[in-house]
């Protein structure tokens, strides 16, 4: 209930309670991660969590903006609050603020009577902000030299967004989940198909130190039809985005990118972006719902993956040829300073 008054004020934005430990959790913070799609940021604060950091993310009177969630006053959630003329108003006391996070304005009543003024130190703290293909993006350390992750060749495309779907595993087995040859004719039988007698060659991998990528031959049985022979093209981008392109032998493609937003060492929300080359409508609620049918499949595994923490050496489960890809992105996990 009460805090020791000998106990120092900490200023790291990492949480106590936060399962995600202190080296892994300042490694993490230097990327960007999506906070909603932008159809979805209205005119009221939308609460999100990214590494245990409550934020509240709105519209500014300069574009979006994401604050940490918690009033400096009395520490009530600005996204139970409103938005008013771009600035976010506390609950409690009214107390508004700028998407710089400066307070801008509160109740007369409140002002202090000496100068009239509002203090500096009346403020928030504030995340920078990005609009990327359709999401809202921000990262945690404002020293982080680091970008939005790029996704090559999608100029002048057609993009879809799936709705963000909440994942009870680490964003890191869920990515994994998502390049997994292995789980395909298994976990998949009734949509992607294929043969679980049949063996499946390892994807052959180029590391490019950030960015992972494979190219691995499937043969797809979908729906339960015919054999469709196809080439799987992922390209992994650290620490949690895959994007996977499937091309047939008539060389038609689809593309699906997906970015696992970590909420807490083991939850996410997954972000998925659909590249769509038809116009056709139908066309487009088809390749939407096969999407979805193959998320759900997924979801029974995912929601019994282990609530703990692994190691990235590999160390502690068993491999098979197959699973290259997934020690491949482990050691570059470790690489960039997780798991130490």
């Amino acid at each position: 209930m009460f805090r020791s008054i000998d106990e120092s004020i900490s200023k790291e934005p990492r949480p106590e309670h936060s399962e995600i430990r202190p080296s892994d959790w300042k490694a993490l913070s230097k990327y960007w991660y999506p906070v909603a799609r932008s159809e979805d940021l209205g005119d009221d604060p939308m609460c999100v969590t990214i590494l245990d950091v409550g934020l509240a993310v709105f519209r500014s009177a300069d574009g979006p903006a994401v604050v940490l969630d918690r009033c400096p006053h009395r520490w009530v959630k600005l996204s139970a609050g409103k938005v008013k003329d771009g600035k976010i108003e506390c609950p409690y006391h009214a107390m508004q603020f700028s998407g710089s996070g400066q307070c801008v304005h509160i109740p007369g009543a409140l002002m202090p009577k000496s100068t009239g003024k509002l203090p500096k130190l009346y403020k928030v703290d504030a995340f920078p902000v990005k609009e990327s293909h359709g999401l809202i993006w921000t990262c945690l350390d404002p020293t982080s030299e680091l970008d939005v992750p790029e996704f090559p060749g999608l100029e002048g495309k057609k993009l879809w967004l799936n709705e963000p779907r909440d994942v009870p595993c680490s964003a890191q087995r869920q990515i994994e989940n998502f390049f997994d040859l292995g789980h395909l004719p298994i976990v998949h039988q009734d949509s992607l198909g294929g043969d679980v007698d049949t063996t499946i060659a390892p994807g052959k991998i180029t590391d490019e130190g950030e960015v992972l990528k494979m190219v691995a031959e499937y043969d797809e049985i979908p729906l339960g039809g015919k054999v469709r022979p196809v080439t799987y093209l992922h390209r992994v981008t650290l620490p949690f985005v895959a994007d996977l392109t499937i091309q047939d032998e008539a060389e038609e493609d689809a593309r699906f990118i997906n970015v696992a937003a970590p909420t807490s060492a083991f939850e996410c929300r997954a972000y998925q972006i659909l590249i769509d080359t038809s116009d056709v409508s139908q066309h487009h609620a088809d390749v939407m719902g096969a999407t979805n049918l193959v998320n759900d499949e997924d979801k029974y595994v995912l929601e019994n993956s282990p609530r703990e923490a692994m190691r990235l050496d590999g160390r502690g489960e068993i491999h098979m040829a197959v699973d290259n890809m997934s020690l491949a992105y482990r050691k570059a996990l470790l690489g960039a300073g997780m798991g130490q």
